[in-house]
């Protein structure tokens, strides 16, 4: 499992403290293709409520093949979301372990906290063709 690796990731960040500065933090594979405007079109016509802890569901793909809507590849949490797990990422570890994939954990312990969620099905589909960034209506 890559769990361990994000954790790892994650508490390097949340101790950087520059989370805070933004309104959401988005995580992305080092093999995904995020384009920021597209993520921004997609976040402001889901209109967000404002300060509530929330993560985006990205895909509509089978339940069981696309993770119940989240995805690992981009994954985007408000900032409030962010604050909750910092402050409660110890319970989710020995609640939760290390042996699902590091989108399933997060969903796990993001759904765990409470935490709210929305959903784009068309914000992430993983797509290996080549022209798939040009479609246009999709972030990733």
């Amino acid at each position: 499992s890559n769990t361990d690796v994000f954790i790892n990731v994650w508490d390097n960040m949340l101790k950087s403290g520059k989370f805070l500065t933004a309104d959401w933090t988005v995580k992305v594979d080092a093999d995904a293709v995020l384009m920021p405007d597209r993520l921004k079109a997609h976040i402001a016509a889901l209109r967000p409520p404002v300060g509530m802890p929330i993560y985006l569901k990205n895909n509509a793909m089978d339940p069981g093949l696309g993770n119940n809507g989240f995805l690992g590849a981009i994954e985007v949490f408000s900032k409030q979301a962010v604050e909750i797990y910092r402050d409660n990422k110890e319970g989710c570890h020995v609640s939760l372990g290390i042996n699902a994939g590091e989108d399933g954990y997060f969903k796990g312990c993001m759904d765990a906290l409470g935490v709210g969620f929305m959903v784009d099905a068309e914000l992430f589909n993983p797509d290996k063709s080549a022209g798939a960034c040009n479609l246009g209506q999709r972030a990733g």
